[in-house]
């Protein structure tokens, strides 16, 4: 997030798995950032009030509570640890968008939170499928409250906050709003988990923001409704009503017949996670036996030389992030780290993402291939983990998991730190790609932001996992 970094831990006397907020006030010292850092205070003030005013659902992250550590001058903040990540998470790793009984069957989950929420007077105002993360139980879990308030006697507020693409029109107009303004994020959610990405992704959000307030779009503009059942359409309708007095509550929402038809419960949440992480670990086994026959070919992939190959093509237009030259910079030092370590070079498929391995029938047995070789090369194997990681947006846990399914739990600690290297080095091979696209008039909306992010962040962490060894 913004203001923290989170951190799959492990209680040592009971053996339970937590997540950690940790939120870093080493680095907001100086006068220039005091304005930040009351942000930050407050932030973490908001999302503990409010989840301890729900603590008892099922349907909200829990919260168990919170330590500051003088000596870092970090605040950990202890969390249920929901395992199998977010909605968007899910998504992405399923590498395909969900259906309506599906989605269904977490927005009445999500509907139960928000129900709570809203008769708490508390409101989220950040609901996007990042923010619904799910459990190993079946639960869906309304997460993140950094920017969630209570209403005032007045049941009103004015303040600007969310997330542009989510946002409802009197947030965006500046208007006063009420909870109602979690029923329209809540449905510009569904058409993020049904399409995969929020309407109007394809703009800048201060593009977004300005249409939604001048000229708040009809539900047509949004999403086609034509491909969808009549059920679906009436609940959407309801939720992204432009007028709030007519929009629906989280518990009217509840008795519609698209939930009330479609959702499944949670027995049915469980078995499409281990699905889903069955079909990944198919994945993983399919890799591992085809490194394993260290195939030879004369030609290679070399990421360090393509990274510069794609700066070149953007023809010396400088690149859409100001501080590109320093990320540049920061990840190409990891280069001696990735050689030292790297495995013995065969035939590596580079593009072993999601997309690319192909599940079928044949004679009434499931058959699982990889395709689109356009990329394959001689190169260290292990770059085929890290980009299945890049292109499914997994966070580090996901990310240690996917390492310990591929080696069987027998990973040493310097080739996960080398994956570490891998994926920042990839994430910034696939942002100069996106840059250069984009110069050919391609737009990848959030995809390319997030390849650079990760080139940032992954460099970060490699650099701190090698300080330690």
């Amino acid at each position: 997030g913004a203001f923290g970094s989170v951190y799959k831990a492990i209680h040592k006397s009971t053996n339970k798995t937590y997540a950690i907020k940790i939120i870093d006030y080493s680095k907001d010292n100086n006068k220039e950032n005091n304005n930040i850092i009351n942000f930050n205070y407050n932030s973490v003030q908001q999302e503990t009030s409010i989840m301890r005013l729900v603590a008892n659902s099922k349907y909200i992250v829990k919260y168990y509570g919170s330590y500051f550590s003088r000596k870092s001058n970090t605040l950990w903040l202890i969390l249920e640890y929901c395992s199998s990540g977010s909605a968007n998470d899910l998504m992405f790793s399923m590498n395909r968008t969900f259906s309506e009984v599906e989605l269904a069957t977490i927005m009445e989950m999500v509907l139960q939170g928000l129900a709570l929420m809203h008769k708490k007077n508390l409101i989220h105002r950040d609901i996007k499928g990042a923010n619904i993360l799910l459990s190993e139980d079946g639960y869906a879990k309304l997460g993140d409250f950094g920017v969630g308030a209570q209403l005032s006697t007045e049941k009103y507020r004015m303040s600007k906050k969310g997330s542009p693409y989510w946002m409802s029109p009197q947030i965006a107009s500046n208007l006063k709003y009420d909870f109602k303004t979690d029923i329209w994020s809540l449905g510009i959610t569904c058409i993020e988990l049904l399409e995969g990405e929020p309407p109007f992704s394809q703009l800048k959000p201060s593009n977004v923001m300005e249409k939604i307030s001048k000229d708040p779009p009809d539900v047509s503009e949004m999403i086609d409704l034509n491909e969808h059942t009549l059920q679906f359409k009436s609940f959407i309708e309801h939720c992204l009503e432009v007028d709030p007095k007519k929009r629906y509550t989280a518990e009217e929402l509840l008795q519609h017949e698209f939930i009330k038809k479609f959702s499944k419960g949670r027995k049915y949440m469980i078995s499409l996670i281990k699905k889903h992480e069955n079909d990944v670990e198919k994945c993983m086994a399919l890799l591992r036996r085809f490194h394993g026959i260290q195939l030879n070919v004369g030609h290679r992939f070399e990421i360090f030389d393509n990274i510069e190959y794609y700066e070149f093509l953007w023809k010396g237009q400088p690149s859409v992030h100001q501080e590109y030259g320093e990320t540049k910079a920061n990840v190409l030092s990891l280069k001696s780290f990735i050689e030292e370590n790297a495995a013995e070079h065969c035939l590596t498929h580079i593009d072993a993402v999601p997309d690319n391995f192909l599940f079928y029938q044949e004679s009434g047995e499931e058959k699982l291939q990889l395709t689109d070789w356009e990329y394959a090369g001689m190169q260290d194997p292990h770059v085929d983990i890290a980009m299945f990681c890049l292109y499914s947006l997994y966070d580090r846990p996901q990310i240690d998991r996917i390492i310990d399914i591929y080696f069987e739990g027998k990973c040493d600690n310097r080739t996960r730190i080398k994956i570490y290297c891998y994926i920042a080095a990839c994430g910034l091979l696939c942002s100069n790609w996106s840059e250069y696209k984009q110069t050919l008039g391609v737009e990848f909306g959030d995809y390319a932001e997030h390849q650079y992010r990760y080139a940032q962040t992954y460099y970060e962490i490699a650099r701190e996992e090698i300080a330690g060894l």
